[in-house]
C-alpha cells in the first residue's frame, strides 16, 4: 500500500500551486493565512498520531494515516474560505486538479481516501445541506457532478468520504498559541 501511495503522490504532484488570481492580493494573502492556520493547527495537535502530515503536496493538505501499515489510507484536505457562502462552483469540480478528481484518483488506485472540506467564513446552503445529508442537496450535487462527467460510483464515494468541517478561526489561533507555548516559552511582543 505504501508503494501504491507513493506512486499516487508522483503522479500527482504537480508543483507550485501559487497561480496568478483575480481575486486580489488581500484576498489571496487572507486565504493562504487561513489555510496556513488550518494546517498548523493540525500538525501541531498531532504529536501522539500515526499520521504523516504533507502541506501543499497532493491537496493543501494530505495526510497518510497508518504510514508504515497494510491499512495506510490518505486524508485530502482542501481548505477554502468564503465570504459569500461557498458552493460546489467554488471547487472548480471540472478541472483535473480538483478535489474529488485527485480522490477518484487514488480510488481508481486502490487507495482508500477520505476528504476534508475546510471552510474558514461562510458555507452555501446547498454544501451545507449536502452535508448534513439532507436527501435534496445530496441529489443536487450528485446530479451536478454526473453532469461533469463523474461516474455514479465516484458520486457515492464523494457524499460518503466528505466530511465538511466548519471551524472557529479564534478557536484555531488559541489552541495553536496553547500548544506552542507547552513547546516553546514565548510571548507576544509589547
Amino acid at each position: 500500500m505504501v508503494q501504491r501511495i507513493t506512486e499516487f503522490i508522483a503522479t500527482r504532484h504537480v508543483g507550485s500551486k501559487f497561480e496568478s488570481s483575480s481575486r486580489g492580493a488581500a484576498s489571496a494573502w487572507r486565504g493562504f493565512s487561513l489555510q496556513t492556520l488550518y494546517i498548523a493547527s493540525r500538525i501541531a495537535n498531532a504529536a501522539e498520531t500515526d499520521s504523516e502530515y504533507y502541506p501543499e503536496s497532493v491537496e493543501d493538505l494530505l495526510v497518510i494515516n497508518h504510514p508504515d501499515s497494510d491499512d495506510a489510507s490518505l486524508e485530502l484536505v482542501q481548505v477554502k474560505s468564503s465570504t459569500q457562502g461557498l458552493a460546489l462552483s467554488d471547487l472548480d469540480v471540472t478541472s483535473s486538479q480538483c478535489f474529488f478528481r485527485i480522490a477518484e484518483d487514488a480510488w481508481s488506485r486502490g487507495i482508500d481516501a477520505t476528504l476534508t472540506l475546510v471552510v474558514f467564513g461562510r458555507l452555501g446552503d446547498e454544501l451545507g445541506r449536502y452535508g448534513m445529508g439532507d436527501d435534496g442537496a445530496v441529489s443536487s450535487i450528485g446530479a451536478k457532478l454526473l453532469g461533469k462527467g463523474y461516474s455514479r460510483k465516484t458520486c457515492e464515494r464523494i457524499h460518503d468520504s466528505l466530511r465538511i468541517f466548519h471551524p472557529d478561526e479564534e478557536g484555531l489561533k488559541d489552541e495553536l498559541r496553547q500548544t506552542i507555548s507547552k513547546i516553546v516559552p514565548a510571548m507576544a511582543a509589547p
